[in-house]
């Protein structure tokens, strides 16, 4: 089973609170960094997986055809 939004959010919140452990600049810096790029990932698997749903069900998610006007 794929990851779901939650499980990259639950990444992230565990990157940040490793962050707050840290005395080194640096290493909290890092994991900040990759705190911010799990909650990215979550952000792109939820407007995927709207777009997968759309798909089983025919739905476009956009016009491919402009409206005449």
């Amino acid at each position: 089973m794929s990851p779901k939004p939650a499980d990259y959010l639950q990444n992230a919140e565990e990157c940040r609170r490793l962050a707050r452990m840290l005395n080194m600049p640096e290493h909290r810096e890092t994991l900040l960094h990759m705190a911010a790029t799990w909650e990215k990932l979550a952000s792109e698997r939820k407007r995927n997986s709207g777009r997968a749903v759309a798909a089983k069900q025919g739905t476009p998610l956009v016009s491919r055809w402009p409206k005449n006007e």
